[in-house]
C-alpha cells in the first residue's frame, strides 16, 4: 500500500519538479492529489529510497531533473534540513514525555530518515543543526532498545542499521 502512494507520489512531483526546484518554496501542494503530502525535496527523495529498496524501476526523468538541477537541489536541501531535525527533536521529546506506539514511531520517523537523506544532498551540514539532530538522537537512544525493522520486512535491505539505525528501533 505504501509502496503504492510512493508511486503515485512520484508521478505527480514529477509534474511540477522543475518549477518547484526554480521556486523558493520548501513545500508545494500537488494539485493533482488533494490530501497527500506536500511536495518537498525530502518527501521526494524519501519515496524514491523505498521504492529503490523494494527494487522497482524509478522514471528516468526523475533522476534526468535531479541530476540537471543539481544546484538547486543543494540549496533546497539546505532549506529543508532544518525544519527536518526540528520535526525530529520536536517527536523525540513527545516519546519522552508521552510515549509512542510501535505503529505512531514507524510514521513519525519518515522525518529522520529525511534528515540522512538531505545531508547526502549537501557537501557541508550546518554544524548546529548537526547538534540538534544528535541531541534528539541521543534521547531516542536512551527511551528504546534495538529491534526490528519498523518498516515493510522488504525495504529493510536498502535501509541498513549501521546508517538507519533508528528505522531499528523499539520497546
Amino acid at each position: 500500500m505504501q509502496l503504492q502512494a510512493d508511486r503515485d507520489f512520484i508521478t505527480a512531483a514529477l509534474v511540477e519538479l522543475e518549477d518547484f526546484l526554480k521556486s523558493d518554496q520548501v513545500h508545494r501542494l500537488l494539485p493533482a492529489v488533494p490530501g497527500w503530502p506536500r511536495l518537498s525535496l525530502g518527501a521526494l527523495l524519501l519515496s524514491q529510497a523505498r521504492l529503490t529498496a523494494a527494487g522497482e524501476v524509478l522514471p528516468a526523468e526523475l533522476a534526468q531533473v535531479l541530476a540537471r538541477r543539481a544546484a538547486l537541489v543543494t540549496r533546497r536541501a539546505g532549506q529543508e534540513l532544518p525544519q527536518r531535525i526540528r520535526q525530529w527533536v520536536v517527536f523525540s521529546q513527545e516519546v519522552r514525555e508521552e510515549g509512542v506506539s510501535r505503529a505512531e514511531y514507524a510514521a513519525a520517523v519518515a522525518p529522520r530518515v529525511m534528515v540522512t537523506l538531505l545531508e547526502r544532498e549537501l557537501r557541508f551540514p550546518p554544524p548546529e543543526a548537526g547538534r540538534q539532530l544528535a541531541l534528539a538522537d541521543r534521547r531516542l537512544e536512551q527511551l528504546t532498545r534495538a529491534g526490528d525493522f519498523v518498516w515493510e520486512p522488504d525495504l529493510a535491505a536498502g535501509f541498513p542499521p549501521e546508517q538507519f539505525w533508528y528505522l531499528y528501533r523499539g520497546w
